[in-house]
């Protein structure tokens, strides 16, 4: 089994495939099982609350400086609660439209 990424650098010349080396059969049914998941909550329309990585994948999170202590934490309460408000506002038009 064989995986390769897309280097998109700034320059256009440096562009190209990667392989993915130690890809393995545990690392693909991970990778599937997460898109699996992915695709069940937007399918159920979950949109709140955002997901607070921790561990290794918080590593990777290059937003985390920006609410080190948590999301919740980090903003005022009424802006969380209009943020629910639009997610259910849109979450609701979407299930209309698909009507």
């Amino acid at each position: 089994m064989q995986a390769a990424y897309v280097n998109l650098p700034v320059a256009l010349n440096e562009v190209g495939f990667s392989p993915w080396e130690n890809f393995d059969e545990a690392m693909l049914e991970s990778a599937m099982a997460w898109a699996n998941g992915a695709v069940h909550a937007l399918r159920r329309k979950v949109h709140w609350p955002p997901v607070e990585l921790t561990g290794g994948e918080a590593a990777w999170d290059e937003f985390a400086a920006l609410a080190p202590d948590g999301l919740a934490n980090a903003v005022d309460g009424s802006l969380i609660e209009s943020l629910k408000a639009i997610a259910k506002t849109y979450d609701e038009e979407r299930s209309a439209a698909c009507v």
